[in-house]
């Protein structure tokens, strides 16, 4: 098979349970679209925490050597502050852009396409979604735009 099929893949333990039992064959028909969602609670000292680490390293293993896209949930349900933390608008979504960098330094993927990140609630939405782009072609070679079902 030569044509890819794009798939968006959730990070749940479900769907990482399935990924981890797919064939090879078929895993490299797959263009995954990698919609990052928060990682179990833990608490420590009193401090919840949704860190979405461990299941981050599973698809790595998953997807090793091949082109994947990484995207942020929208899904408030599935969303925790670390989640957040990438979707801050400023300075262009350098949060976002700084963990979409420390990924490629690993060269687990052979390309990433990130996701354009849109804050509609940013004050300065513009300036920083253009930041953001200009950001993104300097580092990437393509871009995803990823629209909401109901657009």
């Amino acid at each position: 098979m030569d044509r890819k099929y794009t798939v968006i893949v959730k990070t749940g333990e479900a769907e990482i349970r399935a990924l981890e039992n797919t064939s090879r064959n078929l895993l490299q028909c797959i263009l995954p679209v990698i919609e990052i969602t928060r990682g179990r609670k833990i608490t420590k000292n009193e401090i919840e925490t949704y860190p979405f680490d461990k299941r981050l390293l599973k698809l790595k293993k998953v997807f090793q050597g091949q082109t994947v896209c990484l995207d942020l949930t929208s899904d408030d349900s599935l969303s925790s502050d670390e989640i957040s933390y990438l979707y801050d608008p400023t300075n262009g979504y350098q949060n976002w852009i700084n963990f979409l960098l420390q990924i490629k330094s690993e060269n687990i993927f052979e390309e990433i396409i990130p996701t354009l990140i849109l804050n509609l609630n940013d004050d300065d939405f513009e300036a920083n979604l253009l930041l953001q782009v200009q950001n993104l072609k300097m580092y990437f070679d393509s871009i995803l735009y990823r629209n909401d079902i109901s657009d």
